[in-house]
């Protein structure tokens, strides 16, 4: 693929139309075990994002705006109706971008351990200090799997299944070695600066269901109010033991809530 190609997409199962959108640092290898449970009765989409995983050759050079629309070009071929979407911290901001840019074409919004703002505010208090995110970005231009095995650590940390979580993350996503520091600096540069706190009420009809873990450092289920409360149909799971990766440290938990939600609107 040349520069500002189409990302890599990989299709199963069938039955409604399911984005799958990863975090920061990650690939679509993540949902490895969600997989099993969901192609049986949904078409799984599961993104790599640019510069991630098999998209390395995608423009790593982006912001919110173009990232939803690299992400749209690359999926909306494909679907036959509006989607669910599925979004996972980065990849859950994402989404939420795409259901702006893309009105109409959203059919339900999961957001897991995700927020329209990732840094703190004056009055946004429940996200992570400016200075956590500016030392990732320092770190990352020096030694960049120092810094990704420090993430992994931050998303499990509080969780009750920690050092098992933290092994699988480790073993999906490490053992990549394919990793675009510059496509990393634009996630980076995502998390600290964008906010879409005032656009939300141009989405709040979109179903949305929030997923939260009880033990997230990066993303506290503080938040979930806020959010929530700015759609007019939504539905939040505060996953007990759960960090940041609620999908990994209790696959069955999880697995069944979203389940739950898409089934009753489609």
């Amino acid at each position: 693929m040349a520069p500002g190609s189409a990302l890599q997409v990989t299709r199963t199962g069938q039955g409604p139309d399911l984005v799958l959108l990863h975090g920061w640092g990650m690939h679509s290898g993540i949902w490895h075990t969600l997989v099993e449970s969901l192609a049986p009765q949904y078409r799984l989409h599961l993104v790599d994002l640019p510069g991630h995983g098999q998209s390395q050759h995608a423009d790593s050079e982006f912001d919110l705006a173009q990232l939803a629309e690299d992400i749209w070009q690359s999926v909306s071929p494909q679907l036959s109706e509006p989607a669910f979407w599925l979004g996972w911290s980065l990849g859950g901001l994402a989404a939420m971008q795409i259901a702006l840019q893309q009105p109409g074409q959203v059919r339900a919004l999961v957001l897991v351990a995700s927020t329209p703002r990732f840094s703190q505010a004056d009055d946004w208090p429940h996200a992570m200090s400016p200075g956590l995110l500016e030392g990732f970005a320092e770190q990352l231009r020096e030694d960049y799997r120092t810094t990704l095995q420090r993430f992994l650590a931050l998303q499990v940390k509080g969780s009750e299944s920690a050092r098992e979580a933290l092994r699988t993350l480790r073993q999906r996503v490490l053992a990549s070695a394919d990793v675009n520091v510059a496509a990393l600096q634009s996630g980076l540069s995502i998390l600290k600066e964008a906010d879409l706190r005032e656009r939300l009420p141009a989405i709040r009809e979109v179903p949305l269901l929030l997923v939260m873990g009880e033990q997230d450092m990066l993303v506290p289920p503080a938040v979930a109010p806020a959010l929530a409360g700015a759609f007019d149909d939504s539905q939040t799971v505060i996953i007990e033991g759960a960090g940041h990766a609620p999908f990994v440290s209790h696959p069955q938990t999880f697995v069944q809530q979203v389940m739950m939600f898409l089934h009753a609107r489609q």
